[in-house]
């Protein structure tokens, strides 16, 4: 009786297992997905034999980091690390989203830790974004050898890919941070590229983290802008809106009303210097898209404490 239970978890185990592996192909639904992934682990990953096991929580890593769900991403990559002595893919992998995750979330001393470790596999993939987020560490430290080579970077047009949006923003944010007002606007005016890169992403990484990252980038931007001593608050707002859409549109819903407050604290309450009729129009506009989806309002998205400001 007891063997004949144990066939039965594993039976539906797998069940569950393929049926995530399916319902994960479909890029539009990755939320759905992923808590079918969650059940699995809850309930069943244990009727698993080791290497699916392992290939889940790699999978599920991968997917809470999509989602931003970092402290869910942290815990299943480091599950992998405890029970994976081998120098699998499977544990580079891990190590790779595990450095990811902890740059992600300001935690700089634990990238570097896992950075390391993920280049000690020796597996080719991980070397160039290690090579990257090496050289972001090192912009921390004003480092002007670091900044130049990811600028370098950034023109470099066989980079122009979607990840290069996170490291145009991570620029941008430190330019703005020290005063580098000729690279901040330099990194602003590279809107079009950043937007497109965006667009003609491939469906699968085209993910709501992809799409909060380009909303950050509108956000820099429209903070820049305002640093003028006549800002152009039409250009402020367009930014705005744009980040509020990027958020909201993809679940984000805590950080578009971060937008929202901005809109109301930097245009708003500037009403004699916000004469220019098109400002008025988009307000308008972006109220009346609120009353039409006034059921949202209110709610709140499934981010993770860990979520980086």
């Amino acid at each position: 009786m007891f063997g004949r239970k144990n066939s039965i978890m594993r039976e539906l185990a797998q069940k569950m297992y393929d049926d995530y592996i399916e319902k994960r192909q479909d890029h539009t639904k990755l939320r759905d997905s992923y808590k079918i992934g969650e059940h699995l682990i809850e309930d069943l990953a244990e009727h698993l034999d080791i290497e699916k096991r392992i290939s889940l929580y790699y999978m599920m890593a991968v997917h809470a980091y999509n989602l931003m769900h970092y402290k869910s991403s942290i815990d299943y990559a480091s599950y992998i690390t405890r029970v994976d002595d081998s120098n699998s893919p499977y544990k580079a992998g891990a190590l790779y989203v595990l450095f990811s995750t902890f740059y992600q979330i300001n935690d700089y001393q634990q990238c570097k830790k896992y950075l390391d470790l993920c280049l000690e596999t020796g597996y080719d993939f991980a070397h160039k974004d290690a090579k990257i987020i090496s050289l972001l560490l090192t912009i921390r430290e004003n480092n002007s050898e670091a900044i130049q080579c990811l600028y370098t970077h950034i023109k470099n047009e066989e980079n122009h890919n979607d990840s290069l949006v996170f490291i145009i923003n991570e620029l941008l944010q430190h330019s703005m941070h020290t005063n580098n007002y000729n690279l901040s606007k330099e990194l602003c005016e590279l809107e079009t590229l950043v937007d497109k890169l965006v667009k003609t992403a491939p469906i699968e990484f085209q993910t709501p983290l992809l799409f909060a990252t380009l909303a950050h980038f509108h956000n820099l931007k429209a903070e820049f802008l305002l640093t003028a001593s006549s800002p152009n608050y039409e250009k402020v707002l367009r930014n705005y809106v744009s980040s509020f859409f990027n958020y909201y549109n993809h679940s984000h819903i805590s950080k578009a009303f971060d937008i929202l407050k901005k809109i109301n604290n930097d245009i708003l309450n500037n009403q004699p210097e916000v004469s220019n009729n098109s400002v008025r129009i988009m307000i308008q506009s972006l109220m009346d898209h609120l009353q039409r989806y006034d059921q949202k309002v209110g709610e709140h998205d499934n981010e993770e404490i860990y979520i980086k400001n």
